[in-house]
């Protein structure tokens, strides 16, 4: 599996302990407890409507009714709001184009790394150049409109701009959703490289075969609750996993 540095694999960046999340008087989350270490990728894997982005819009302070433990590196975050822990280091990418399309590439950069208080010419260059590392294709298409990126160019964009606040996590809403699978593949490879850069990563996918190559771990969901959690390598093989994956 890619995207994990073993060295940062002790220390516990995400805690989540029995989160419960309502939306009104619907609850659709019960009881969810998950960790995330630095460094490493983790998959949060179901079917869609299983409560995938609820769990990560909790996480982000995006849903009020909250019940439960939400700790960044053993700060407590649970009834935050959201503006306060993203500035934490909590950075939630949701999924489809939701770049701003009138601005060029350089333009949503030069937005995300001001908004991280880099406003000195040296301090957005050396944030920049560490953009370009990840993600060199955006480089190319500095002055090209947001909205007239591919899917694939779009998503790398808003993951760029989400590493740019500085994450200490990022929270990945389905990435691969509506990709073709050559853009997958680099996808992956961008999101792997985020990883070594030592930033925890919660994915939440519906492609599992895309989800298990990059992870260590994983995290079934099922109505709104952990059914299975562990090892790919385990998961990837039980009967039990792939029936809640429907594959």
């Amino acid at each position: 599996m890619a995207g994990s540095a073993s060295s940062a694999q002790d220390q516990t960046v995400l805690q989540v302990e029995n989160l419960h999340a309502y939306y009104g008087q619907s609850h659709i989350l019960h009881g969810v407890s998950l960790q995330v270490h630095s460094g490493e990728v983790v998959a949060l894997l179901g079917r869609n409507g299983v409560g995938k982005t609820t769990t990560l819009r909790a996480i982000a302070g995006l849903i009020p009714q909250v019940q439960g433990h939400i700790k960044l590196a053993e700060r407590e975050l649970t009834h935050l709001p959201a503006y306060q822990i993203a500035r934490q280091g909590v950075v939630y990418v949701p999924s489809g184009r939701r770049s701003f399309a009138q601005l060029t590439v350089r333009e949503c950069l030069q937005v995300a790394v001001e908004g991280r208080g880099h406003r000195k010419k040296k301090d957005a260059s050396e944030a920049f150049d560490r953009v370009f590392e990840i993600f060199p294709a955006l480089k190319e298409r500095l002055h090209v409109a947001a909205g007239v990126l591919s899917g694939g160019q779009n998503q790398m964009l808003k993951m760029a701009c989400a590493f740019l606040a500085n994450p200490i996590i990022l929270l990945l809403d389905e990435p691969t959703e509506g990709l073709a699978p050559l853009v997958v593949k680099e996808l992956h490879n961008r999101i792997a490289a985020l990883a070594q850069t030592g930033v925890g990563i919660l994915l939440a996918e519906q492609n599992s075969k895309f989800a298990f190559s990059l992870s260590e771990r994983a995290y079934i969901l099922n109505k709104g609750a952990v059914q299975l959690s562990g090892d790919v390598t385990d998961l990837s093989d039980s009967e039990e996993a792939l029936l809640y994956l429907g594959v």
